[in-house]
C-alpha cells in the first residue's frame, strides 16, 4: 500500500517511511515469491499424509520469515531452508 494512503504526505517519498517498518519493493516480492512458493509446496512429505509434513514445506515458511526480515540470513533455519530448496 502506498504511503499516500496512510496519509503520510510530509513523505517525499517511501524511503522516508522504511524505518518505521514499512517495506521497499524488493523485500515487497521477496515475500510474494515467498508464498507462491509456499502455496505450490505439498504440505506432506511425496504427498501422503500418513508421512508428515514435508521437510520443504517448513523450509518454505522459514523463507518467508526470513523474506519479511524475521530471521536473519545467517540463522542456522535460513541456512538449512535454502540448503534444502535452492538447487
Amino acid at each position: 500500500m502506498s504511503w499516500e494512503a496512510w496519509e503520510d504526505d510530509d513523505a517525499k517519498s517511501n524511503d522516508e517511511l522504511l524505518p518505521e517498518g514499512w517495506w521497499d519493493e524488493d523485500t515487497v516480492g521477496q515475500v510474494i515469491d515467498a508464498i507462491k512458493a509456499l502455496k505450490n509446496e505439498p504440505v506432506y512429505e511425496d504427498g501422503k499424509k500418513e508421512n508428515g509434513i514435508s521437510p520443504r514445506f517448513f523450509a518454505r515458511i522459514t523463507m518467508i520469515e526470513e523474506a519479511a526480515g524475521m530471521k536473519d540470513c545467517h540463522d542456522p533455519w535460513v541456512m538449512d531452508a535454502k540448503r534444502l530448496l535452492v538447487p
